[in-house]
């Protein structure tokens, strides 16, 4: 029997261990490939995760580790018996389907700063204290009773505004709204349009009319309802200008308009969308470009020729 340094493998020799270390194991390793032993989740089981995540109490996500903790749990000893990684990727792949089935996929999850506890209280309630709000404060979308609210909310997330925060898009809403509170008690007050209250406005430069959105709805129904000009249905406009109801009557309104125009290169007629149109095509213009620089084509078509140089 070969010990020490005449052991080939030198596994309880002297180096026992040192040719594994150095060259590897003789053993094949086996390397775990999702693709062979994961199955995709089967339709009809998505649709019954999907109605069990449905309902929820304070989160919409709520949900979802004690359902894949249960659904890897069955599929390693009930239905499939897979191995715990292949059970824990089919279960991730089951719940994440039945969530894009109910319309919460990755894009409609919150971020870091909106998980945190100010987003989980209702718009009744001051963000500093956590107390009610007033019927005005409500009516008004304040989220804070007092300025030492907004000042706390402010210490307590470190709320920074550089110009740094703004280009990367890490500005804190809630902190944002304590700042802009805080700006509205060094401005003016003024007296609102509709309702006759006073309110401080965020800019003292600005010409804020109203002192709340609320406000200004009511004050814009004062405007008659019309019909639209392409598809005739009945609407409200927000300003007494507007003749379309929303922005695909108006791209087909426009598209339908059309106008006469003469072409400023070979002279012919045609319909243009809009009223300030010059040439007839693009090869036209640009020939137009050419020629107040001086450059006239080498080939020019008999009634261009006569547009050009007639007396």
């Amino acid at each position: 029997m070969n010990n020490g340094r005449n052991n080939g493998s030198y596994k309880h020799g002297l180096f026992g261990g040192w040719r594994e270390y150095r060259y590897g194991s003789k053993r094949a390793k086996k390397v775990y490939d999702p693709s062979k032993k994961v199955a995709k989740p089967e339709p009809e089981y998505v649709k019954q995760v999907a109605e069990g995540l449905v309902n929820w109490k304070s989160n919409p996500w709520e949900k979802e580790a004690a359902m894949t903790h249960y659904l890897r749990r069955r599929n390693i000893q009930n239905a499939r018996k897979l191995d715990w990684q292949a059970a824990e990727d089919l279960a991730e792949a089951t719940v994440r389907m039945a969530f894009n089935t109910i319309g919460r996929g990755l894009e409609t999850r919150p971020k870091k700063d909106e998980g945190q506890l100010e987003h989980t209280i209702s718009e009744d309630y001051c963000l500093g204290c956590f107390g009610p709000l007033s019927d005005e404060d409500v009516l008004r979308q304040r989220r804070f009773c007092c300025d030492d609210c907004a000042r706390l909310v402010i210490a307590r997330r470190k709320f920074s505004r550089t110009r740094q925060a703004i280009r990367d898009g890490e500005i804190d809403k809630i902190g944002l709204a304590a700042y802009i509170e805080l700006e509205k008690a060094k401005t003016k007050p003024r007296c609102c349009d509709h309702c006759g209250d006073t309110f401080r406005p965020r800019y003292e430069w600005k010409d804020q009319r109203f002192c709340s959105k609320y406000c200004q709805s009511k004050a814009q129904e004062t405007i008659q309802p019309r019909n639209c000009k392409c598809c005739n249905k009945s609407f409200r406009p927000v300003a007494n200008s507007a003749v379309y109801c929303s922005k695909d009557c108006e791209v087909k309104g426009r598209s339908m308009v059309t106008y006469e125009r003469e072409c400023a290169w070979c002279g012919s007629s045609f319909l243009a969308n809009g009223g300030k149109a010059k040439f007839c095509c693009g090869a036209h213009a640009q020939a137009h470009h050419r020629a107040t620089r001086g450059k006239l084509p080498p080939k020019l078509a008999p009634p261009v020729f006569d547009f050009l140089f007639a007396a």
